[in-house]
């Protein structure tokens, strides 16, 4: 089972910290332009920045600091001094991000290091002998605009996939009933049962949530 990164966790962070008052130039950032203009659609999980914890993978760990997780570049860049924008040097392992949608806060949590590229990160959307994971990619579509000659029109993309983590192993997923009971290898019965009695869509988020964590509580 994954060790959540939680929130709590602000008050304690195993390992170095740093805090918003020392995030200056230095080794720990290198300066990042926020160079995403003309572009309709967020490259951005959020626009807004959100208080957060972040790991890297040399154990140095940053808390209560201002981030945002760039889906587009699978990067987390932060709030430095006079509101510049930095990235990290070190590769992240993995961070917790509590940020506002219509009034309502939501906390992340994201893990890197699994799959063909282990810089991507996957939120947790569920811990347990099952982890449910979710990978969000972003594109930018560009077309040519007419008449010819003008500029370019571009629209940022986005796709959701689907993966359990199990024996540590990482296998994609479609939200869908019989792909997931494949996955899954066991408790088939009990869980085509469980869908059916209380009506759940896996093609919904929560949905699909509540039965891995049913399945997690088996």
């Amino acid at each position: 089972m994954l060790q959540l990164f939680v929130m709590i966790s602000l008050y304690y962070v195993k390992g170095q910290i740093a805090t918003p008052h020392n995030l200056s130039l230095g080794t720990s950032f290198i300066r990042s332009e926020d160079q995403y203009f003309n572009i309709n659609g967020s490259p951005y999980l959020n626009d807004e920045w959100g208080k957060g914890v972040v790991k890297l993978n040399g154990g140095k760990s940053y808390r209560n600091v201002d981030i945002k997780f760039d889906e587009l570049e699978q990067q987390v860049v932060i709030k430095g001094e006079n509101d510049l924008i930095y990235k990290f040097v070190d590769t992240v392992k993995e961070f917790n991000i509590n940020y506002v949608v219509e009034g309502n806060v939501h906390t992340a949590h994201f893990i890197s290091g699994y799959g063909d590229n282990k810089n991507a990160f996957y939120e947790v959307l569920t811990d347990g002998s099952l982890v449910l994971l979710k990978s969000t990619d972003k594109k930018i579509n560009s077309i040519l605009s007419f008449p010819v000659g003008s500029e370019r029109s571009k629209t940022i993309l986005r796709t959701n996939d689907y993966f359990i983590l199990k024996d540590g192993k990482l296998l994609k997923i479609k939200p869908d009933e019989k792909s997931i009971l494949k996955a899954v290898g066991n408790n088939e019965a009990e869980l085509a049962s469980y869908i059916k009695l209380n009506k759940l869509d896996v093609k919904h988020d929560a949905d699909l949530i509540n039965l891995i964590a049913h399945y997690n509580s088996i």
